[in-house]
């Protein structure tokens, strides 16, 4: 039997390209501390992975709204020189409109917008060997979605912590289309990585500048084993 999502025709992947960006040096700092050799031993593990594979891929950083999936993208984004790709800039007028009166997605409103975000992941990642993306992908059959609509392999890491800290982030984040009342939501709808997904889990309360480390140690250890 064919995926739900089967039925949605992806767009072209010059109609999505437009929403690939690159991110400029400096611009994701965080002012949590980090350890005086973080950017050497980062460095050293972007050249490693760098080396090691030539292998075409795009890591998505997965988990409900407040995980910090944008601003961890954007450290490795420019970790790694490649274009971040943002999923909310994806999403439809109209599923931003249902998200802003409080009204939670179905899954027939999240296929159009996976298939175009994966399109557009599958666009970067060919034109610069890898990219990087937030979106919350939070069920399988999402994960598969982009999997299917990206045409190259996808790593993904789930950014996680407890429910408190997540509302704690959402309540400090004005302006924001996505309310706080929808975190109930997104946590029922929540499926965790199986064990024969290719996904990391890491704690969403460290520093991203700690995270991005682990990210790329473990991305290399996937596609290219000592």
């Amino acid at each position: 039997m064919a995926p739900a999502y089967a039925r949605y025709k992806l767009p072209s992947r010059a109609a999505t390209a437009t929403k690939v960006v690159m991110v400029k040096p400096g611009s994701t700092r965080d002012t949590r501390p980090v350890p005086a050799n973080w950017l050497i031993e980062s460095g050293a593990a972007v050249r490693q992975l760098q080396e090691k594979t030539d292998r075409t891929h795009a890591i998505v950083l997965m988990g409900v709204s407040g995980s910090g999936k944008s601003t961890l993208s954007g450290y490795l984004a420019e970790l790694l020189g490649c274009p971040v790709l943002e999923g909310d800039a994806f999403h439809s007028a109209a599923n931003v409109a249902k998200m802003t009166a409080g009204h939670p997605l179905t899954d027939e409103d999240r296929w159009p917008w996976l298939g175009a975000l994966g399109n557009a992941i599958g666009t970067a990642a060919m034109g610069h060997g890898r990219a990087v993306a937030a979106c919350s992908a939070l069920k399988r059959s999402y994960r598969e979605r982009l999997c299917a609509a990206s045409c190259v392999p996808l790593y993904f890491v789930l950014l996680d912590t407890d429910r408190a800290e997540i509302a704690r982030r959402l309540a400090n984040r004005p302006g924001h289309y996505m309310p706080p009342s929808l975190l109930n939501s997104q946590l029922a709808t929540l499926e965790r990585p199986g064990v024969d997904e290719c996904a990391l889990t890491l704690d969403a309360t460290r520093a991203p500048a700690l995270l991005s480390a682990d990210v790329l140690g473990w991305v290399q250890s996937v596609i290219a084993p000592a």
